[in-house]
């Protein structure tokens, strides 16, 4: 009864923090404990009743809402101790939780695993969160309501986003439950329509002005509500497909989680492609995207233009990052990309310095779609005309004063490869139909006559220039002689 009656007091009179009464506490009871096969047992007659009417909560808050304080020693002797007594008195304090004080005790557990390294957590903390962990979700799984969940995300969201960043797949079983107790409070109450709760708002807050990269954990928050979508897809069937209505769902949180990236400031922004990347792989895998849907599409087709942007960035883990989005953009659906094609293989010149690195394998999977595209809907010959056309561009940004520094930028260009002109040739010889061979063919030896007369004209140019530029020198210099001798 001390620890219930004195744990609202400071640390150093703090009950709860003496090691001497979880000693006692823990003698006490594995002294009149049944030595059954079933440890943990309470069989005295005296004890259960007294057992019952004491409050476990209110002495497990006071434990993990002075933990952080206490030295690292300590910590480690008084979990390990009140840990074991707790287990043991568990089960009998159960039946009289209420959620209320178990959430306010979650949101304690949070507080101490978002200030703890994981590797050196005690398995007596992990214990004493996994006991509350493990009632909370009793709860949830029998009733929770839209209050309950709200209370969470205004009190506790950005612990949990801390521990579920802090945490490394894969989970530790405490650190999984904990994440899956916290994604059931963040959906298991969202309405059909998610622009009714206030998560976003919330997340937008606590991503944008935390020092961490909190937006990592965004994938996980989408597979965690596509994955209670699911659940309720009975609850959809009525008057449409439950299929259409979870991708719905799913494509409005990552429309959503996609306004959060595209806020984080510029010192991030490795982080929030590798965000955007997981959350592209989940519209993949959970086949969120349907042709049909053209507002869907507009948003998918915003991503390509944010990539295509991105080719000519300075970070070359960044621009490696978005060619991994275009390529699951073109997977998702090629159409999407089709119309951007030009602009990508305009922009492959200003990274030809990066040929043979990082940016190969990538660089080479998005030909591959591009080219795999082409050969199903039968239009390589469209595809070899636009491969030459914008291959082949003096980019305005070279320096003119050398045709060879412009050639060569344009030859390490991807297209320009054994390995992607080996698969267009087995794809020409496989899928250009004998009416299409001869048009193609003089289609391609046109563009190349006149990708040669550019080439010509701009040598000729650079040498007109080189001849004019050393006739002025000449006349000033002899302009300076004859003022010499005069």
């Amino acid at each position: 009864m001390r620890l219930l009656k004195d744990a609202t007091r400071d640390p150093p009179s703090n009950p709860v923090l003496d090691l001497r009464y979880w000693k006692l506490l823990h003698g006490i009871i594995l002294s009149v404990t049944s030595e059954s096969p079933k440890m943990g047992t309470i069989s005295n007659d005296w004890l259960r009743p007294l057992l019952n009417r004491v409050p476990l909560l209110p002495i497990v808050l006071s434990l993990l809402s002075n933990f952080l304080n206490l030295p690292t020693q300590k910590q480690d002797e008084l979990c390990s101790h009140s840990s074991r007594s707790l287990a043991l008195v568990w089960s009998l304090a159960t039946p009289k939780f209420t959620p209320d004080a178990l959430l306010e005790c979650f949101g304690a557990a949070l507080q101490v695993l978002e200030g703890t390294v994981e590797s050196s957590e005690s398995s007596g903390m992990i214990e004493i969160c996994r006991l509350v962990t493990s009632s909370l979700q009793t709860i949830l799984s029998n009733s929770l309501t839209k209050k309950f969940s709200q209370v969470f995300i205004t009190s506790h969201l950005c612990a949990w986003l801390n521990v579920t960043h802090k945490a490394r797949a894969p989970f530790s079983p405490a650190r999984a439950e904990i994440c899956d107790v916290g994604a059931q409070l963040l959906f298991k109450q969202m309405a059909d329509d998610p622009r009714d709760s206030p998560l976003f708002g919330a997340l937008q807050t606590h991503i944008h002005s935390s020092p961490h990269d909190l937006h990592s954990t965004l994938p996980v928050l989408m597979t965690a509500f596509i994955n209670a979508m699911k659940k309720r897809r009975p609850l959809h069937s009525l008057g449409s497909s439950p299929a259409v209505d979870v991708a719905s769902l799913g494509i409005y949180f990552f429309s959503s989680c996609e306004e959060i990236l595209r806020g984080v400031p510029d010192a991030q922004k490795t982080q929030v492609w590798h965000s955007r990347l997981n959350l592209l792989k989940i519209v993949e895998t959970e086949s969120l995207f349907s042709p049909g849907n053209e507002s869907t599409a507009v948003l998918l087709k915003q991503e390509v233009d944010v990539c295509v942007e991105c080719l000519t960035s300075p970070n070359h883990e960044n621009v490696r990052t978005a060619i991994q989005c275009l390529c699951l953009l073109s997977r998702i659906d090629h159409d999407l990309v089709e119309d951007s094609t030009s602009r990508i293989l305009a922009k492959f010149p200003i990274i030809f310095q990066w040929r043979g690195g990082p940016l190969d394998a990538p660089v080479h999977e998005l030909l591959s779609l591009a080219l795999s595209y082409h050969t199903r809907t039968r239009t390589l010959p469209a595809h070899i005309s636009r491969l030459l056309m914008d291959s082949c561009t003096i980019p305005p940004f070279l320096p003119p004063s050398s045709m060879r520094i412009s050639y060569d930028s344009l030859v390490a260009s991807p297209v320009f490869t054994r390995d992607h002109l080996n698969k267009l040739s087995k794809a020409v010889r496989t899928f250009i139909t004998p009416g299409q061979t001869l048009d193609t063919a003089r289609r391609v030896i046109v563009m190349l006559r006149d990708t040669w007369r550019r080439f010509w004209d701009a040598e000729k140019a650079v040498a007109t220039d080189c001849e004019m530029e050393a006739r002025k020198k000449r006349r000033t210099s002899e302009s300076s002689k004859r003022a010499k001798e005069a």
